[in-house]
């Protein structure tokens, strides 16, 4: 398996979601996690024992009161990836796909780079993402917690944890070629 890492804003959904249209197996862990916080009552009802009931609404796990709760404490994140990442570990523990979007490869708890051959690191410019990060509006507070959880510098790594690293400029994945050739090489 490939894992796509890179900042927040980075192209990375952007990047699986083209290997998709080509016809690559990928999988994207935080639409994974956002399934999980509406449908699934084991985790749900696990948040709502470890971190507590405020989270919860209408039966699943609130996308902005975890934002409101991080932005309170940043280490609040830590406490919700250690349950959410275990669901994802369990994953993929039985599933394997060419391609997966996945933010934190690596925290205190996890190591998820066990699963994969490769790691694509979807590297972009300041200007650019900014760009990027204004189309979506992300919180300048989110922005910087999300940074310095995300900080490895990916960017001077030719290997992480034994896996090679492959650094993906913007104009070297612009186009289905491009991303389908990238692919194809590292498989």
């Amino acid at each position: 398996m490939i894992a796509i890492v890179g900042k927040l804003a980075s192209g990375k959904t952007t990047f699986i979601k083209q290997a998709a249209k080509l016809g690559f197996s990928t999988f994207i862990c935080d639409e994974f996690i956002a399934d999980l916080y509406a449908n699934n009552y084991e985790i749900i009802s696990e948040i709502k024992q470890e971190i507590g009931e405020f989270l919860i609404e209408n039966n699943q796990v609130s996308k902005p009161k975890i934002k409101e709760w991080i932005l309170k404490d940043a280490k609040n994140l830590e406490k919700l990836e250690k349950i959410a990442f275990s669901y994802l570990d369990k994953h993929f523990q039985t599933h394997e796909y060419d391609l997966v979007e996945i933010p934190i490869l690596h925290n205190k708890f996890f190591d998820f780079s066990k699963y994969f051959s490769v790691i694509f690191y979807m590297q972009i410019d300041d200007k650019q993402r900014g760009k990027f990060l204004k189309n979506r509006g992300v919180n300048k507070l989110l922005i910087k917690i999300f940074d310095d959880k995300n900080s490895y510098n990916w960017g001077e790594k030719e290997f992480y944890n034994q896996k090679k690293v492959v650094n993906i400029s913007l104009n070297k994945r612009d186009n289905l070629q491009k991303i389908k050739y990238l692919i194809e090489r590292h498989l």
